[in-house]
This record gives structure tokens, sequence and C-alpha cells, in this order.
């Protein structure tokens, strides 16, 4: 036992050195008329306004939200941004882009999504911060108040929509893959949490693209993803919606309350929300029914444990996952093939991450360094031990 919080310490290191893992049936009628006019007033000035306008001071929402799927994005803090991109990619998008030109594209150009917040010219923008300033016949529109109410449930003005996305189906196994253009700009929500929620919500095979002009908190853009779907004549399940939107809520709320303590790594609660809900599809299959309450927290702890997080994650905060998962097992996504398949592919290239990671270290002799240590460790309490028994 002399040893344990070393050894404790020296785990939590290597969880937190591990890479983060870190883009629509015709136009709803009820669209906001305004928002669709920038959008078309963009189409007509994108030739003459190459220049990026001053942005207005944005509200600051740095703060967590609390959990609870009535949560509307803001802007996180009170600055316009000078530059709204930055190089560096996360774990799994550099994984995702090796094999990402194997897949044919199904909808010929994507479905671009504009925050009914944005400005002509933050519209002219956001097209060319997805690559598409250029390309003719795009099919575009705006997401607003009404379709966040219609798609999540969730309630906001439309002076809070400020994210865009930009959407591209590909063809049968793809799985759903997303690539946050300005990371610096999506201050709280990452590529991974996006694309676990958008699973549960049945979301398949395809790209999605999120951007921002200015820093927002993130936990609005899959309003635009489903709107995208929708302009393509594909709809979801309105509950399994709900819930994803519910998974990015708590899960975030998690995050943020979390995200300075020490050994804490949200790449690892990403797994843990992953593993749990694979884990629970072959349980229910197993048991022809739900899984008890009980139950589901049992799976929960047993993944927190795995991945480091057993003594980080609160009692409270696993309550919150327990109860999501119960609404998870709710809807029609806990025997789903395609929610399952989808699963399964994210999971993959999660795991291809560690596994670079893990290759990495040993390449830098960073992990034999951690296995000899633990090595040292337990051949000094085994001779302890010994010394005991004599």
């Amino acid at each position: 036992m002399k040893y344990e919080k070393q050894l404790a310490t020296v785990l939590s290191a290597c969880l937190a050195l591990s890479v983060t893992l870190t883009p629509l049936a015709a136009d709803l009628p009820q669209t906001d008329k305004n928002s669709q006019g920038n959008v078309a007033a963009a189409n007509d000035q994108e030739k003459t306004a190459k220049q990026e306008p001053k942005e207005k001071k944005a509200d600051s929402a740095a703060d967590s939200q609390k959990n609870g799927d009535n949560k509307k994005e803001k802007s996180a803090t009170a600055n316009s941004p000078k530059q709204t991109t930055k190089s560096n990619k996360s774990g799994l998008e550099k994984v995702q882009e090796q094999d990402a030109g194997k897949f044919e594209v199904v909808w010929k150009t994507p479905v671009v999504v504009y925050g009914a917040a944005l400005s002509i010219n933050e519209i002219s923008r956001t097209r060319e911060l997805f690559g598409l300033g250029n390309v003719n016949a795009l099919s575009e529109t705006s997401v607003d108040s009404r379709d966040l109410y219609r798609y999540l449930g969730s309630s906001a003005v439309d002076g809070d929509m400020i994210s865009s996305v930009a959407v591209q189906k590909r063809e049968k196994g793809f799985g759903v893959r997303v690539k946050i253009v300005t990371p610096s700009m999506i201050t709280q929500i990452t590529d991974a949490m996006y694309t676990n929620a958008a699973i549960s919500a049945g979301v398949s095979d395809c790209q999605i693209l999120v951007a921002s002009t200015r820093p927002v908190t993130g936990e609005s853009a899959l309003a635009g993803v489903y709107k995208a779907f929708a302009l393509k004549g594909e709809t979801f399940n309105s509950k399994q919606m709900q819930v994803s939107q519910a998974e990015l809520n708590t899960v975030n709320a998690i995050n943020q309350s979390n995200a300075k303590v020490k050994g804490y790594n949200k790449a690892y609660m990403d797994k843990v929300i992953l593993d749990t809900k694979l884990a629970m599809q072959k349980r229910a299959g197993q048991l022809g029914t739900g899984l008890a309450a009980g139950e589901i927290t049992k799976i929960i702890n047993a993944n927190l444990s795995k991945y480091g997080l057993g003594n980080i994650v609160k009692s409270n905060q696993v309550e919150a996952l327990t109860k999501l998962f119960e609404r998870f097992q709710n809807t029609d996504a806990i025997n789903s093939p395609v929610v399952q398949q989808q699963l399964q592919i994210l999971s993959s290239k999660l795991q291809t991450v560690f596994d670079q990671f893990y290759q990495d270290a040993k390449k830098a002799g960073f992990w034999d360094r951690i296995v000899k240590f633990v090595t040292d460790v337990w051949d000094t309490i085994m001779d302890s031990v010994n010394k005991l028994s004599k």
C-alpha cells in the first residue's frame, strides 16, 4: 500500500497525456424569413464581399451549463475573433483522414446550414471556411430557434444560433465523421462528442463540418445537421434527436465540471459513453428487454474505472449518466443495427487513436519508463511480502 498513491499518480499522468480527441424535403415553412434572406443576399454579394467584417461583441458564456435539454448555444467570450482557425488537428481527425478517399460521395454537393444569427458577411465567410466559396448550385439554408425546438425540444432566441454546419452524405461504411473547422471558436464540444451524439440520433455515413465566426460553446450545432438531412428528405426519430442533445449537454456539463481536476481527460469520457452504449445494446439483445437502472449504473462505473475516471466522476454525475442512458434505451437506438454499426466504426477509429498514442510513447521511450517504474514498484511490494512471510 506504500506505493499505491505513486502508482495511481503515474497512471493518471498517462491518461492525461493521451491524444485529446479531441460539418437539408424543401426548407421547412417555419424557417425565419430574415435568416433565409441573409443566405440569398450572401450569395449575391459573395464576389464583392471578400473582406472579413468586424464582428459585434458577443455575450459571455464561458461558464458551463447545467444538465438538461433546454440549453441554448451562447457566445463564449466578449471579443470578436481576429483568427478563426488553428492548424492542430485532433487525433480522431487524423485517423479519419487516412481512408476518407475510399468512400464515394452520395450527395453531389454538401448541404450547408447557417446559424440564424449570422450576418450576410458572416455567411460568406463561413462558406469560405468550409472551402465552398466557389461551389455553384450549393444547397444552403439556415437554422433558427424554431428549428431548435422542432428537432431538439430546446428553446433559444435566433441571436443564439451562431454555429453552422456543412453535411455531405457518403457511402455505407464511412461512418459519422465530424471535423471542427474552427476549433478555437467551438470552445466546449469536441468532434468525438458531436459524433457520439449524432449517432444516437440515427445519423449515419456522412462527413459533418462545424464552423463558427464567433466563439461559441457549440451545443446547438446538431440542429443544423438534422435540418440538412431534412432538406434531402431524410428525417430522424424525434425522441432519438432529443436524447442525442441530452447526451451532448450531460457530457459537456461533466467535462466542464472536471476540466481542472487532475487526471481527468474528456477523451476517456468519450470512450465511456461509447462503450456504455455498445454494452447496453449487447445486454438488451441478450435480455430481450431493457436494463434496470442498477445494471446501467454498473456498466457506467465499470467503464469509468476502465478508463481511470472512477475516482474522479462524482456520484451525482454518474446518476445523471444513468438517467441519460435510461432515456437512450427507451428509444429505437437501443435495438438499431444502424446505430450499432456506426458506434462500432467510431469505436474502431478511437481505438486506433489510442493505439497510436501507445506507439508514439513507445518510440519516445516514455512507455518503457512507465513499464519499468510499475515493474520496480511491483517487485518492491512482492519483496516486502516475501520478507513478511518468512
